[in-house]
């Protein structure tokens, strides 16, 4: 099984999971699940002019990270750097970059570093409405408040928020994209089966996003026009670039006994997809 793995460069923490092929794991055999059929999918024309009118008022600025890295294939491709805790791993103690990289934030650190060329992004901002640590991301938060201020500018999406099939939600947090820029192939964890409850949105049009098989070297695609789904993040994942902005809306959380019956969801251990 894949490890996690977690070092201290002097007072730099770092976090990242080691590399195994694998197929697909997908969700009990299935590398995507519809989830149009269960969610109120009428009202987001409206939800998308919202949030490019309160992304225009806000200009989020915040830029996330993934622990981990991209299988050994992605990243002989020329021009790919690696993540941010990757490179932090590859530092000496005795560097004197560590010192400098030290003093700053997590969010100047990560700025400066993409800034400089030293690594990639999975997105290039995120947007988070109701904040969680990233491993309890589907759990109610003790820590964080339960909405952020910025919540003001989404009424609409609010309202639309508490339809949902969850019995209770842990994150929800916008991911963004410009032009020309792909989501570069990622995990969120450890090769699992589905742990994670979370439904992906696209409000105006669906996105040529895809899981990604390591023993074959595919991607497998979202089938097109599908603007709500459910994944398992544990499968390396990504999103083509395309040439417009463009933002992603994951809620996490635990569905309902009722949604998880009817998506007849199991644990049945690391099912990979034929």
């Amino acid at each position: 099984m894949q490890n996690h793995i977690h070092r201290k460069v002097r007072n730099l923490s770092v976090s990242l999971f080691e590399h195994i092929d694998t197929g697909i794991i997908g969700i009990d055999g299935k590398p995507f699940v519809n989830m149009e059929p269960y969610v109120d999918t009428s009202r987001f024309d409206q939800l998308h002019e919202e949030v490019l009118l309160a992304f225009s008022k806000i200009g989020p600025s915040n830029f996330p990270k993934v622990s981990g890295e991209r299988p050994p294939q992605m990243r002989e491709l020329e021009g790919c750097l690696p993540y941010e805790d990757n490179y932090l791993y590859s530092l000496d103690e005795e560097d004197l970059q560590v010192d400098f990289l030290s003093s700053m934030s997590k969010t100047q650190r990560r700025r400066y570093l993409f800034y400089s060329g030293k690594i990639s992004l999975p997105w290039l901002f995120s947007l988070q409405l109701k904040r969680n640590n990233f491993y309890n991301k589907t759990k109610s938060s003790e820590v964080y408040p339960e909405w952020e201020p910025e919540v003001c500018h989404f009424p609409k999406l609010m309202s639309w928020l508490k339809t949902l099939p969850f019995s209770s939600i842990g994150r929800v947090v916008f991911f963004g994209t410009y032009p020309g820029v792909e989501v570069p192939i990622h995990r969120d964890g450890v090769v699992s089966s589905h742990r994670d409850h979370c439904i992906n949105f696209f409000f105006d049009r669906s996105r040529p996003s895809y899981v990604y098989n390591c023993e074959t070297k595919t991607k497998v695609y979202l089938p097109d026009k599908i603007r709500a789904y459910f994944f398992n993040n544990r499968d390396y994942h990504g999103v083509d670039a395309e040439p417009v902005f463009r933002y992603t809306l994951r809620v996490d959380g635990v569905f309902t006994d009722e949604l998880i019956n009817q998506l007849k969801l199991t644990e049945k251990g690391l099912i990979p997809c034929s």
